[in-house]
């Protein structure tokens, strides 16, 4: 339970993620909101495709059961300061169209990592560079971060353009990083934006 009673001694204490003004962010293109219970059917659908799984870490998708338990325990994880789960939407129909995530996060260093991932039918419109702009904008002016980073495959030439457009720069290459699928080691590209 994270409350205190009416009346008990102390100063508030005010959450490393603070919640989105107004519930959700938005340029008027995509809209990012948290993500609850109601979207576990469509997150399951979505990081179960073969094209996100090969690029997800480890290269599986979630069962129903783990994207269950994720959706419904998204809450709870944004305010432990642990993490931030969003829903990717078309503003104008509300329609899902992916996930982006702020994880990872390192309150010391003022550091935490961004995922993402769109449905094919949404891809092409520069909905994924939107939502990573939002997101990191949000995290930059509402909580103590200053240095957002992500990794993408070397070949995951889509995810660069949208890291690039988004202002991020590429850091390095880490070899074999990365769990990969039957047994194997992956290289992970890594990337970086920082607060102005």
């Amino acid at each position: 339970a994270f409350a205190r009673l009416y009346g008990e001694p102390g100063e508030r204490v005010l959450p490393l993620l603070p919640a989105l003004p107004g519930g959700a962010l938005s340029d008027g293109v995509v809209r990012l909101r948290p993500m609850g219970p109601g979207d576990a059917a469509d997150y399951h659908r979505l990081e179960n495709l073969p094209d996100v799984v090969r690029y997800s870490v480890p290269p599986q998708g979630p069962d129903m059961a783990r994207a269950e338990g994720l959706c419904r325990e998204a809450g709870a994880h944004w305010l432990a300061g642990e993490r931030v789960e969003l829903t990717i939407r078309e503003a104008a129909t509300d329609a899902f169209a992916g996930h982006i995530q702020l994880t990872s996060i390192i309150p010391v260093l003022g550091q935490a990592m961004t995922g993402y991932s769109l449905l094919p039918a949404f891809r092409g419109r520069g909905f994924t560079t939107r939502a990573v702009n939002l997101l990191v904008e949000w995290a930059f002016a509402h909580t103590p971060l200053t240095r957002v980073v992500a990794g993408t495959s070397p070949d995951n030439h889509a995810s660069h353009r949208v890291l690039e457009r988004a202002g991020f720069a590429r850091q390095g290459l880490v070899r074999g990083l990365l769990p990969g699928p039957d047994g194997t080691r992956l290289d992970d590209l890594q990337w970086y934006r920082l607060r102005d």
